[in-house]
């Protein structure tokens, strides 16, 4: 309700309200037991894509790639996730779908809390381009 208001007297279309999320962000931390680095590009037109490495006691064990569409309730950034290294998945399955709570989008941070996990993410905005970082972690 109060964001609509905001957005209402500020003038702003809702692409423009979800500029702070839209933009490439990079990322790490530990979920599951296992160090993840992840680059996410949320588009304006609420696809994703993010790009992955997961690390074991700091060993790469594996790379990913996810697709999906995303939007803003209130508070929460909410992912459905279509596609898993090029392999659609059974978009039904609750498993595809992510929600976090945001606590703070500034346009260049973003603070988020997945729902499901608890897990605290932190992401920086970073260059399009911006690829993984190569070697072990880097925290």
């Amino acid at each position: 309700m109060i964001r609509r208001a905001l957005i209402a007297l500020l003038g702003l279309t809702a692409a423009q309200a979800a500029e702070p999320i839209a933009g490439t962000w990079y990322t790490e931390g530990t979920e599951n037991g296992q160090h993840i680095l992840m680059v996410v590009a949320d588009r304006p037109d609420h696809t994703f894509e993010k790009h992955f490495r997961f690390f074991d006691t700091c060993a790469d064990q594996r790379r990913a790639t996810e697709t999906g569409t995303w939007k803003i309730a209130g508070t929460r950034y909410l992912e459905q996730t279509i596609t898993v290294n090029g392999h659609p998945v059974d978009a039904a399955s609750a498993y595809y779908h992510d929600a976090f709570d945001i606590g703070h989008a500034d346009g260049e941070a973003i603070v988020m809390t997945d729902e499901q996990t608890h897990v605290t993410w932190h992401l920086q905005r970073v260059p399009d381009n911006f690829p993984l970082p190569d070697g072990g972690c880097t925290s």
